[in-house]
C-alpha cells in the first residue's frame, strides 16, 4: 500500500484509505471495508477524492421535517448573529464600498499596461500623499485658525455685553448667554462625562478608521479573485447574465464615489474662495467641513451653507444673507449641472428615488446609509429594469391595440335556400 505525497500534491490513496489515519485496516471492518474498495477505483490522480456523487434527495421526509422544524430556529440564529457582528459587518461593507470605488482608477492603470500590484500600489500611494497633504495644510490651519478663535473668545463675549453691537442685541432678544451659563452650571457632572465620552468615542472612530484601511488594502488588491468567487455561486446558465449586470452594478458604485469626491473637492475649493473674499474667519476650517458634509448626498451641502451662514453672521448681517445666497446657488449648480455631468450618467437614478433612498440609509446605518444609499438604489434600479420588469411582460402580446382601433371579425356569410316560386 503505497501513498502519492509528492510535494505540491494531495495523498492519493491506493486503497481507498489513507495511511496515517485508523491502522490497521481490516476485512472485518465489514461494510466500511466495501466501502473503501470502492474507493480505491474511484480514486485517480486528476480527482484523488473521486468525482461528485449522486445528489442530496431533498424530498425525503426525514430532510423535509427538519427543515419544517429547524426553520424557525435557524433563522432566530442568524438574526442574533447577525445583530452581535452588525458593526463588523458595516466596516467590512465600507471597505468593500471604498474598494470598488477605487478600483475603476486601478483598472485604468492595468489597461495600460500596469501589472495588478503596481497599479493598487500607485492608487494608494496617490490616495496616501493626498491624505497626507491634507493634514499637513489643515493641521497648521487648524492650529492657527484655533489660536484665534481663543483670542476672539473675550472680545465675543464683550459684544455680548454690548447693547449696541449686533451681537449684543442678539443676546438681548434671546438671553443666550444667560441660557448658557444655566446650561453649564446644571450639567456640568454631565459635561465631565460627556467629555470622557467623546474621548471614547474618537479612539473608537481612529480604531475603525484604521480596520477600513487595512481591509480596504486587502479587498483592492485581491478584488478580481474576490469577484470570480462570487459570480462563481452563480448558477452556470445564469452566470454569463449575471456576469454583465454585475459589472454593470460595480461599475456605477466607482462612478459614484469618484464623482461625488470631486463634487466635494469642488464645493471646499468654491467656499474657500467666497469667504476669504469676504473676510469670513476660519475660512479653511469651514471649506474642509463644507467638504466633508457635501460627501452626505441630498443633506450635506444644506447642512454645511447653514454652519457656514452661521458664522458669517459674526461679520455682519449683509455677508451672511449674502452667504446665504451663494449656498441656494451652488445648490442648483450641483445639482442640475456636476451631478448629471459627473454622477447622474454612472448611477441614473431618478432623484425621487434618489432622496427617498437616502432618507431610508439615514435611518438604519446613519451616515453610512445615507453614502451608500444612491449606489444601493443604482443597483436596485438596473435589477429591476434587467429582470424583474421583464418577467411581468413576459408572455405579453409584442404589440397592443387601442380597444377602438381593433378591426371587426367578419361573419361569414350564409346563402340562403333558393325556393320555387
Amino acid at each position: 500500500m503505497s501513498v502519492d505525497q509528492s510535494a505540491g500534491s494531495p495523498a492519493v490513496p491506493a486503497t481507498g484509505h489513507n495511511d496515517r489515519v485508523g491502522q490497521p485496516h481490516s476485512a472485518a471492518e465489514g461494510k466500511v471495508a466495501e466501502a473503501e474498495a470502492v474507493a480505491a477505483l474511484i480514486s485517480t490522480e486528476d480527482a484523488p477524492m473521486g468525482g461528485l456523487g449522486p445528489r442530496f434527495n431533498w424530498r425525503s421526509p426525514f430532510t423535509i421535517g427538519m427543515t419544517a422544524t429547524g426553520g424557525a430556529a435557524v433563522t432566530v440564529a442568524i438574526i442574533v448573529v447577525l445583530l452581535h457582528v452588525g458593526s463588523v459587518l458595516v466596516l467590512i461593507g465600507v471597505s468593500l464600498f471604498l474598494a470598488i470605488g477605487m478600483e475603476p482608477a486601478v483598472s485604468w492603470l492595468v489597461r495600460h499596461r500596469f501589472p495588478r500590484w503596481a497599479a493598487v500600489i500607485t492608487v494608494l500611494v496617490v490616495i496616501a500623499a493626498g491624505i497626507a497633504a491634507f493634514l499637513v495644510a489643515a493641521g497648521a490651519a487648524l492650529v492657527t485658525q484655533g489660536e484665534q478663535l481663543a483670542h476672539q473668545i473675550p472680545a465675543y463675549l464683550q459684544q455680548a455685553q454690548d447693547h449696541d453691537s449686533f451681537i449684543g442685541q442678539f443676546n438681548d432678544k434671546f438671553q443666550l448667554q444667560d441660557k448658557v451659563q444655566t446650561f453649564l452650571d446644571s450639567y456640568s457632572t454631565d459635561l465631565a462625562s460627556g467629555v470622557l465620552g467623546a474621548g471614547e468615542m474618537l479612539f473608537g472612530v481612529l480604531t475603525d478608521s484604521l480596520v477600513v484601511a487595512v481591509l480596504t488594502i486587502y479587498v483592492l488588491a485581491d478584488l478580481p479573485r474576490i469577484r470570480a468567487l462570487g459570480y462563481r455561486f452563480v448558477p452556470h446558465a445564469r452566470r454569463p447574465r449575471a456576469i454583465l449586470i454585475g459589472d454593470d452594478i460595480l461599475a456605477k458604485i466607482g462612478g459614484y464615489v469618484l464623482g461625488n469626491l470631486v463634487i466635494s473637492v469642488i464645493a471646499a475649493v468654491l467656499t474657500f474662495i467666497w469667504l476669504l473674499s469676504f473676510g469670513v474667519p476660519y475660512a479653511f476650517l469651514l471649506a474642509v467641513l463644507v467638504g466633508l458634509l457635501d460627501l452626505v448626498p441630498v443633506v450635506g451641502s444644506t447642512v454645511a451653507g447653514i454652519i457656514v451662514a452661521l458664522v458669517a453672521l459674526t461679520v455682519s448681517l449683509p455677508v451672511c444673507l449674502l452667504t446665504v445666497g451663494f449656498f441656494v446657488i451652488y445648490r442648483f449648480f450641483e445639482d442640475y449641472v456636476l451631478v448629471p455631468k459627473l454622477i447622474g450618467r454612472a448611477v441614473e437614478v431618478p432623484a425621487l428615488i434618489t432622496v427617498v433612498a437616502v432618507l431610508i440609509g439615514a435611518a438604519l446605518l446613519g451616515v453610512v446609509g445615507a453614502l451608500v444609499a444612491i449606489p444601493a438604489a443604482a443597483a436596485v434600479v438596473l435589477i429591476a429594469k434587467e429582470i424583474w420588469f421583464p418577467r411581468l411582460y413576459q408572455g405579453q402580446p409584442a404589440q397592443h391595440t387601442q380597444p377602438g382601433s381593433q378591426r371587426r371579425r367578419r361573419l361569414p356569410r350564409i346563402r340562403r335556400p333558393v325556393t320555387a316560386p
